[in-house]
């Protein structure tokens, strides 16, 4: 079983979650096993957007619009101007919907996306490494950070959590959103769940990502699912490349 405490409770006691991830008998906290974990750099550093998670992620823009405009209308309920921070930010897609609000830089670890938001939508994209930003590194003190399917990804939440806050302005506001594994069609979908991949390292829950964002001094002021749009394509890709579990 695994040899460290869970990130969410700090208890150290596993079980055996459908075959091939591990979830904490303290919270239920669900994380992929320690030795099937990927180089994170080195995988979105390659085809992660084209033939890896994504079918065709820069192809599918219109479906990444659609759904960056729901989530900028929820961002702007709380916040609706200032500095925003987009931690993951791809191809620049949600960055360039909220620059008609607000001052916006952004961090992301594949180059060739950093690059086309840079030059296709002139963007400030940075592939440095997030956990070592100083507040004149992104602009100044922070009204707003998001994190669009990205949490699941990162090598340590924690530090990521911690980080993000020290970079907002007091009254500030952090935005998550990830795939939920207690919602009904994952609990349903069991060992079929799209979202069993490689590269996802963690699978939270509304009830243990409120929990981590509590314990790491966010005050959680809601949650909630959000629809998205797919491409045929995607679907039909996501589905043929689901992981055999045993």
């Amino acid at each position: 079983m695994i040899p460290t405490p869970c990130i969410v409770c700090g208890h150290n006691r596993w079980e055996s979650h459908l075959d091939i991830l591990l979830r904490c008998t303290g919270c239920g906290f669900v994380t992929a096993p320690p030795d099937a974990r990927l180089n994170g750099h080195a995988l979105y550093a390659g085809d992660y957007f084209k033939g890896e998670e994504y079918l065709d992620y820069l192809a599918d823009e219109l479906f990444f619009r659609r759904n960056f405009r729901k989530r900028l209308r929820h961002v702007l309920k709380w916040c609706p101007a200032g500095r925003l921070l987009e931690i993951g930010a791809a191809y620049g897609f949600f960055m360039d919907l909220a620059r008609a609000h607000f001052s916006v830089t952004g961090y992301e670890l594949n180059t060739e996306a950093a690059d086309h938001a840079r030059e296709a939508f002139g963007l400030e994209v940075r592939t440095s490494d997030f956990l070592k930003a100083a507040p004149r590194d992104v602009g100044g003190m922070l009204d707003a950070t998001v994190m669009w399917d990205v949490i699941e990804h990162l090598a340590d939440p924690a530090a990521e959590l911690d980080k993000a806050r020290r970079l907002l302005r007091p009254g500030g506001w952090l935005v998550v959103h990830t795939m939920d594994i207690d919602a009904p069609f994952s609990r349903l979908a069991g060992s079929r769940w799209p979202w069993l991949m490689d590269m996802h390292l963690y699978y939270f829950s509304r009830r243990t990502l409120r929990c981590m964002l509590s314990e790491h001094g966010y005050n959680v002021v809601w949650d909630g699912a959000q629809r998205r749009y797919l491409s045929l394509g995607s679907v039909s890709y996501t589905h043929r490349t689901l992981p055999t579990i045993h």
